[in-house]
């Protein structure tokens, strides 16, 4: 199992690596042109502005705006993994047949490398947002320090249900993450686990939640990839 995970994993990153260094840079320098345009205001903190979110007084009252920099952050490991998965399984679905390896293992390997895409970008950024506190003198405050593992799991989340859609159609990912994202932006809906990405939403004890959906995603994910050819 390791031995295929790495043999896999190279494959999947020389497909992805292009895109993560173009998306990563994109994403430090909108970091960066927000740091510059509030760079007078001394209260202004990178991490508290792109997920501060859209609160229930702004829906309630018809006035909600589109956290913009949030939903970005949440659509570019998407658009860094696109249909990687799908190539590698294309390129080498013969080579792997015939070394015995089956279609149920291929899509394990498949969940631990959106997990690793998932934890790469998120250090990564969370770096960034240190980093850009610290360089304006501010600390990003702990009292909601429960976002940052929230966050987590909801990228998580967030790749699974695109990569669970593309089985489908790839478009159909595109459409199911944006509309899901879109949604949560604009409604507020109990047990959401995205409303615990925003600090004006969210809701303590959470986690577990977010765990057993992954882990229903992850099942979903297996039984439809085994039977992706009937699809």
């Amino acid at each position: 199992m390791i031995r295929f995970l790495k043999i896999q994993s190279l494959f999947y990153f020389d497909h992805i690596y292009k895109r993560f260094s173009l998306f990563a840079l994109l994403f430090l320098l909108i970091e960066l042109f927000l740091t510059i345009q509030f760079k007078d205001n001394p209260n202004f903190i990178l991490f508290e502005y792109i997920f501060e979110g859209v609160s229930k007084e702004e829906i309630v009252t018809h006035h909600p705006h589109l956290a913009i920099y949030w939903l970005i952050y949440f659509l570019i490991p998407i658009f860094i993994q696109l249909d990687s998965l799908h190539q590698i399984w294309n390129q080498r679905i013969m080579i792997l047949k015939a070394r015995g390896y089956s279609v149920s293992r291929f899509a394990r390997i498949n969940v631990v490398l959106m997990v690793i895409t998932a934890l790469g970008y998120y250090l990564l950024t969370m770096i960034s947002f240190w980093i850009a506190a610290i360089c304006s003198h501010h600390i990003i405050s702990l009292k909601h320090n429960i976002i940052f593992l929230n966050i987590l799991l909801n990228l998580i989340i967030c790749i699974l249900i695109y990569q669970l859609f593309c089985l489908f159609k790839s478009y159909f990912g595109h459409i199911a993450l944006l509309a899901y994202l879109v949604i949560t932006n604009y409604l507020i809906i109990p047990y959401n686990p995205l409303n615990n990405t925003m600090l004006v939403r969210i809701e303590n004890n959470q986690i577990v939640s977010e765990l057993f959906i992954i882990t229903a995603l992850i099942i979903i994910y297996h039984y439809c990839y085994q039977r992706r050819d009937f699809i």
